[in-house]
């Protein structure tokens, strides 16, 4: 919510921005506003330390309600710096552009930084004693650092800030670059907020009270979800459903629902819409090449602009007179889950009536099939008097009759699987939204739905989407599930109480900070209804990923060196002795690409693996699309080869009779993979073990894979 609201601040104080450039400022006695800026100059200027050097400067205020932002902002012949402060002169955005004096070469395979996270935190630390309170502000900064392909890495280091100790909803960030140390950029969330001062806490309000009073808000509801583990099988669990968002003042003891409050004073529309060119000529007189051919055979029966237009006005719920002129139409192509190729087409109808505001439709229909995909509308503004409830000509009966007989012309067979969310009641802002979940055994499966929108006062719909899974799905049974009540207590006890400042709208365009309780771990989200064990959400403060397995491998500390980075296998487990596959191989060496992926188990049915795996593997020439051989054990030579191909040396790699790779064991090394062995060894991948082997037709396993990575990794 905090989010939102600096949005909005920042969005409109843009457009009542007072600018006054140093060269031109007005003399003192002409206005207020240059002292203003001058005392806020030197208050920043002393507070970061910013020297004279600087060859150009300008300030500029922005204010709105009762925030006063100044934008300072100077330019040296190298260096720019670009600070945001309030008119107390506390720093809420800093931002520094140098020259990047230490770039190394560029390589598919990245390096680790040159400095460690603890590092980058003592730096940022430092800045943070400038430009905080540390009478009444704290942070602890987690994170991790970007790897270094081409340039200087960057820790990005963030954290929520802690008054009087206490967890706030302000967050703090703060980026670091790792070879020169120094903070390049640093923000806070509060930086269009007007707090207010902020009370030393007292909560009179016992915890295991506010405890009990939160768990009367649950409402568990029981549904169906896919686990996320690839499989098509929905598992059963309990997950909250609250009819608000519930925290308890730690003052009354008063249960207050934050969902209830006004935050909506002077928000603008958010809401923003693509424009797409329209589709070009072909040039003529060139002949197709063979890919380009098969492009064009692509579209074979796909309906034209006129066929596809026609249908969508044949639905009358639409209200598309003839008034309604298609603006575009683009057609995409793309394949769907099961590889076949799809069209679907997208276009803008526009109403743009005399002296009134424009009604759009964008609409995505199957270009085959003219089925339609989704449809969005805006709503054109209708000022209504705060103090009276607004009347609608459609009640909800009637537009829920038009979103049941639409969707059933649309999915009709979808449809009659689903039951109507009982949110779907009032009208939100004069549109009425029916929300069809898809359900088994009369338990909702809320992945898969139909969603329309019907506006109240024409009875158009103004929206439709759906969400279906083209496979089939499993559903397991309902039978042994605990209690509702059950779920609630595992669910309350898992989340646990905590006390924190929250945010709360006050006066206009202000917002206050209120002491309560609320769920101390955010991480839980759900209840298993059969084990009844806690569903998580994987929670890494330091942004990488985490394993049950590694624990007292005496290589865990590499392993986790590249967890860290997130470089490694999804899934929560690593499987350190695993026999490493040829698909683990490179789904190892793209997660230090930033590419990751969750490799198919190794079984007789599994040999078709995925190709989004191989497509990126094959782009960065770790291997031919003849080598693929997913589930085929890979040896440490061969894994040597692929980490070799990826770093850009396969064209020197394969050069015969010039290398020697200096093992007792040369002689085994296959012999069009000597080069590759020799490389490696150069780089610092491998060294050999006590007795100066290496080993090379030894299957490797994963633990052994990581270990040559991060030494790849830690290359000068």
């Amino acid at each position: 919510m905090v989010k939102k609201t600096l949005s909005l601040i920042l969005c409109l104080t843009l457009l009542m921005s007072l600018s006054i450039t140093a060269s031109g400022a007005p003399s003192p006695g002409e206005g207020a506003l240059d002292g203003r800026l001058k005392a806020i100059t030197l208050s920043v200027k002393e507070t970061l330390g910013i020297g004279n050097a600087f060859t150009s400067f300008n300030g500029s205020l922005n204010e709105y309600g009762p925030v006063s932002l100044w934008e300072l902002n100077w330019t040296g012949d190298n260096e720019q710096l670009y600070v945001t402060a309030n008119e107390n002169g506390r720093i809420v955005r800093y931002q520094e552009y140098a020259p990047d004096t230490s770039r190394t070469p560029y390589s598919n395979i990245p390096r680790y930084p040159k400095i460690s996270v603890d590092e980058a935190k003592s730096a940022a630390a430092a800045f943070l004693d400038r430009v905080l309170d540390r009478s009444l502000e704290s942070v602890e900064l987690q994170g991790n650092s970007t790897l270094d392909y081409s340039g200087n890495a960057v820790f990005s280091l963030r954290g929520p800030l802690k008054l009087n100790g206490i967890e706030s909803p302000i967050s703090i960030s703060v980026s670091v670059n790792s070879v020169s140390k120094k903070v390049t950029s640093f923000y806070r969330s509060d930086s269009g907020l007007s707090y207010g001062g902020v009370t030393k806490p007292s909560a009179t309000t016992d915890k295991a009270a506010a405890a009990e009073a939160l768990k009367s808000t649950l409402n568990m509801k029981l549904i169906y979800a896919l686990p996320g583990d690839g499989t098509h099988t929905a598992r059963l669990q309990y997950v909250p459903n609250p009819d608000g968002s519930y925290v308890v003042d730690a003052a009354t003891g008063r249960l207050l629902d934050l969902s209830k409050l006004d935050w909506s004073d002077g928000r603008p529309d958010l809401n923003s819409r693509d424009m797409a060119a329209s589709p070009s000529a072909a040039p003529a007189g060139a002949g197709l090449t063979e890919v380009e051919q098969a492009a064009v055979e692509q579209l074979q029966g796909v309906l034209s602009q006129s066929e596809l237009e026609g249908m969508l006005r044949s639905y009358a719920e639409l209200g598309l007179t003839s008034n309604f002129i298609l603006r575009y139409i683009n057609y995409y192509t793309y394949e769907d889950a099961k590889e076949q190729t799809r069209v679907t087409a997208t276009m803008e109808l526009t109403y743009v009536p005399k002296d009134d505001a424009a009604q759009y439709r964008y609409i995505t229909m199957d270009a085959r099939t003219g089925r339609l995909l989704s449809l969005s509308s805006n709503r054109l503004f209708v000022e209504n008097n705060p103090d009276e409830i607004p009347s609608y000509k459609y009640s909800p009966q009637q537009a829920e009759a038009t979103a049941r007989s639409f969707a059933g012309k649309i999915l009709p067979e979808e449809l009659k699987q689903t039951a109507l969310s009982p949110e779907s009641t009032s009208p939100r802002d004069g549109t009425y939204q029916f929300l069809f979940n898809r359900t088994h055994d009369s338990i909702s499966f809320p992945e898969n739905y139909i969603s329309v929108g019907i506006d109240a006062d024409t009875g158009y719909v103004t929206s439709f989407y759906s969400n279906w899974y083209e496979y089939d799905v499993a559903f397991v049974s309902a039978a042994g599930a605990i209690a509702k009540e059950t779920a609630a207590e595992k669910y309350s006890a898992g989340a646990g109480t905590a006390l924190r400042y929250v945010s709360v709208p006050q006066a206009t365009h202000a917002s206050g900070l209120l002491l309560a309780y609320t769920a101390e771990d955010t991480a839980v989200w759900g209840v298993n209804a059969i084990s009844g064990e806690l569903l998580k959400a994987s929670k890494n403060t330091d942004g990488g990923m985490q394993y049950n397995d590694i624990e007292g491998n005496p290589y865990a500390a590499v392993v986790l060196q590249l967890a860290s980075y997130g470089i490694g296998f999804e899934g929560g487990s690593f499987k350190p002795a695993s026999q490493l596959t040829q698909e683990d191989a490179l789904v190892l060496i793209l997660s230090a690409t930033g590419r990751n992926y969750m490799p198919l188990p190794v079984s007789a049915d599994s040999a078709e693996s995925s190709e989004e795996i191989y497509d990126a593997a094959y782009s960065l020439g770790i291997l031919t699309r003849e080598e693929k051989n997913p589930t085929k054990p890979v040896t440490r030579a061969e894994y040597v080869k692929y980490l070799v191909n990826a770093l850009g040396y396969r064209e020197v790699a394969v050069l015969p009779g010039i290398f020697r790779a200096g093992f007792k064991d040369d002689k085994t090394i296959p012999a069009g993979l000597v080069g590759y062995v020799a490389i490696a060894r150069g780089i610092g991948i491998i060294r050999g073990d006590q007795n100066g082997m290496f080993k090379p037709n030894d299957i490797s396993t994963r633990v052994m894979a990581a270990i040559m990575l991060h030494n790849c990794l830690s290359r000068k």
